[in-house]
């Protein structure tokens, strides 16, 4: 019998398993929501560790999002996106970490803006300088994503800020790898071009 863990790298398969696994625990079935973690702890651990770069902390923050998810399941409206969901719990916990003194010195968490600058740099363009690389442009970054279409950032975030594979991509959104690809690919694009014109409009006298 195929596990829970293994059935999530078949996309449409394993998203199917999690969706149906997440409305039965809505409804309260503890075993369910064993399942869910079972399908979804791999990936929100790696993500927990690349946010802290601890792996007890990360083992930590894993358990603490399941804690979190279990006493709050009611506020996830779309089962077939629990994995998303997560992930975002997952760095709203590592960002309360980093915020306390007893963390302070460690390794400091990655900004939402970094991630963002990342995403330019991987549609085949230069790092942006240190001109660029500001407050201000962070600000225009986080404006490009939000007028980039749901499917389009969605995917970003889980690329970029998440850190999912895109097998785990697949998964999550319930299509296909070579899916998760073409839409990356045309993500980066939009929010390239928008980003672009958003400067050049900056730059006009």
């Amino acid at each position: 019998m195929q596990s829970a863990a293994r059935a999530l790298a078949a996309p449409e398969t394993g998203a199917q398993a999690l969706a149906e696994a997440c409305v039965r625990a809505k409804a309260g079935d503890a075993a369910a929501f064993r399942q869910v973690v079972e399908l979804t702890h791999p990936s929100i651990y790696r993500l927990a560790l690349r946010l802290v770069a601890d792996g007890d902390e990360a083992a930590d923050i894993a358990q603490e999002t399941f804690v979190r998810a279990w006493s709050s399941l009611e506020e996830l409206r779309e089962p077939a996106a629990a994995l998303g969901w997560l992930c975002r719990i997952t760095r709203n916990l590592a960002r309360d970490r980093a915020r306390g003194w007893w963390w302070s010195r460690r390794r400091p968490l990655a900004t939402d803006d970094e991630a963002a600058l990342r995403l330019v740099a991987l549609e085949g363009r230069q790092q942006p300088d240190d001109a660029l690389a500001t407050a201000q442009l962070g600000v225009q970054v986080r404006e490009a994503l939000a007028a980039l279409s749901e499917k389009q950032r969605g995917v970003l975030e889980l690329r970029e800020i998440d850190g999912l594979d895109y097998g785990e991509i697949a998964a999550a959104l319930g299509v296909p790898v070579g899916t998760v690809e073409s839409r990356l690919h045309r993500a980066r694009k939009a929010l390239a071009k928008r980003l672009e014109r958003s400067l050049n409009k900056e730059d006009a006298p």
